[in-house]
């Protein structure tokens, strides 16, 4: 699947652990969803909490700036084979089952930059704050 107008992908590093609760059996392992940016929440939130990220901006760092502008809907990529994970249709059916097929949410740059670490994730008024946990190469 192709990423409709979307520079970068983020996934929260709950997520995975909560499609885990949804389905025990399946791996959700970060590598099967492919993101750019794995953030972690730091406000306590629980479930799906990309959802509530859209429309927002995340700073990283002293200047990138990216702007959350939508969902991040899976294909049968997240189900096949990858490295030490098994082939699992179970991962994509769970999500579409409890979060309309979403993993994630696309981000399109609004400042770039290089970072190795974020400090702090950014909207007009954040109901939370997030550190980065890895980044791209």
């Amino acid at each position: 699947m192709r990423r409709p107008q979307a520079e970068a992908s983020f996934l929260e590093i709950k997520e995975p652990p909560r499609l885990h609760e949804l389905y025990p059996e399946g791996r959700f392992a970060v590598p099967r969803f492919r993101p750019n940016v794995v953030v972690k929440s730091t406000d306590g939130s629980e479930g799906f909490v990309e959802n509530a990220w859209l429309g927002r901006i995340v700073a990283i760092g002293e200047s990138v700036r990216l702007k959350i502008d939508l969902n991040c809907a899976r294909c049968v990529m997240t189900t096949l084979a990858q490295g030490d994970l098994p082939k699992d249709p179970g991962i994509l059916r769970t999500a579409a089952q409890h979060n309309q097929v979403n993993v994630g949410v696309y981000a399109s740059v609004l400042h770039g930059g290089k970072f190795s670490a974020a400090i702090r994730s950014d909207s007009s008024k954040p109901s939370g704050r997030s550190r980065i946990l890895r980044s791209p190469g």
